[in-house]
């Protein structure tokens, strides 16, 4: 099999792209993670947040979502001339993308961490807290705060917008197929540009898919933080650790912050304020973190 890769200026391109999305959110200087007490505690104990493997995550859409849009917008394109003429050829590339029951890999080396815009959220309260009471607390961190030994992630602002989704991927589908067509001899192409194009396709999606999200939830204003590692180096450093949750062993990975990057815990609003202060207070000066500033949810709701 003669070997190949995408020119330079057209990986630059691509890399471009997938920037450019990433960074479509802008980042607040205080991001906010909602957790239980336990969470809370092993968060200011440990001095680590975990980052969840993206096919583990809470929201059963993930992984998922991202195949829906680019399905819509494929059939979409079926119409465009430039389409119709490489869709033959096309088919090994994005035949999974055309079925709505085809089975689309997962990346399992992405992981990911999440946060909110939002410091006092209803929805977030009841379901991150992890309790049936909604029991738990919201901790603000300087989002330049976070550190990764021998890793290197990215800080992304998710995108709900169903229209702007699909702007996005018709974008990088419209670039793909150009430079699809542009390698095409005589009706073939190169093995080694196809595998080239495949991997760009995958993880486009893998880079992607984690960053779009049913309109749905948009009231999360979620910030995410992602980091891709080598899997099997991971698991030879014991980098990849394992928790439990309903039933279910969760594979995750441990990233650092700086003590003073902790700017505010609030409780939330079922919490009795003055024993959450006290506890909170305590832990700080138990685990040695400078001061920040405690408070209590301000939404009118009760224990009952």
């Amino acid at each position: 099999m003669t070997t190949a890769s995408i020119p330079e200026e057209n990986d630059a391109e691509y890399a471009n792209l997938i920037e450019d999305i990433q960074q479509y959110c802008s980042i607040p200087e205080v991001i906010y993670h909602y957790t239980s007490a336990e969470g809370l505690n092993g968060i200011l104990q440990s001095q680590e947040l975990r980052l969840t493997r993206w096919d583990c995550l809470n929201d059963i859409s993930e992984n998922v979502y991202i195949h829906d849009v680019i399905r819509e917008c494929i059939q979409e394109m079926e119409a465009d001339e430039t389409f119709k003429r490489n869709v033959g050829a096309l088919n090994q590339i994005i035949l999974s993308y055309k079925h709505p029951l085809s089975c689309v890999q997962t990346d399992k080396n992405m992981y990911v961490a999440s946060f909110s815009k939002n410091d006092d959220c209803l929805p977030l309260w009841t379901y991150y807290t992890k309790s049936a009471q909604s029991n738990g607390y919201c901790v603000g961190f300087n989002s330049d705060s976070f550190s990764f030994k021998g890793t290197s992630f990215s800080m992304c602002g998710v995108i709900y917008n169903r229209c702007v989704q699909k702007q996005l991927i018709n974008k990088f589908l419209q670039h793909f197929f150009v430079l699809y067509n542009a390698y095409i001899v005589n009706g073939h192409i190169n093995e080694g540009i196809k595998l080239s194009l495949v991997h760009a396709f995958s993880d486009f999606v893998s880079s992607v898919g984690c960053l779009f999200k049913h309109p749905s939830f948009e009231y999360e204003e979620e910030i995410r933080v992602l980091a891709r590692i080598n899997a099997q180096k991971a698991i030879d450093e014991k980098r990849i650790k394992i928790r439990c949750s309903n039933g279910i062993l969760i594979p995750y990975i441990a990233m650092k912050f700086e003590q003073a990057g902790i700017k505010s815990v609030k409780s939330s609003p079922t919490l009795d304020e003055a024993a959450a202060y006290n506890g909170i207070r305590t832990a700080q000066t138990l685990y040695k973190y400078p001061r920040f500033e405690i408070e209590h949810s301000s939404l009118p709701l009760r224990n009952i």
